[in-house]
């Protein structure tokens, strides 16, 4: 997500709401990666009530993710915010007939 004026307070509403709408339960933990040093860990509406909190502070980039690992966030210090999935496809049962089977 991208935006000039997350320096308003609408600007701040509009990111909260965008973090809300990936659908992250609220009581799950995350996991933010500052650097090295710096890892925090709170549950994720926390990471949404106070985002600019956060992600204001740090030096080039911040990531959230789950115990999953089946998405993170990641915070850039230019005002971008970047959410990605990793999602398993599905393979469906293919239409083709079965091969005959070959008695030996």
């Amino acid at each position: 997500m991208t935006d000039e004026s997350w320096n308003t307070d609408d600007g701040v509403q509009s990111v909260r709401q965008w973090l809300h709408d990936r659908d992250v339960p609220y009581q799950t933990t995350v996991y933010m990666f500052y650097d090295r040093r710096m890892i925090l860990t709170m549950p994720w509406r926390l990471l949404v009530k106070y985002w600019d909190a956060f992600a204001w502070s740090v030096g080039y980039a911040m990531v959230a993710t789950d115990s999953s690992c089946q998405w993170a966030c990641m915070f850039h210090h230019e005002n971008v915010i970047e959410f990605g999935c990793y999602t398993k496809k599905r393979t469906e049962p293919s239409d083709a007939p079965e091969s005959p089977s070959r008695a030996f």
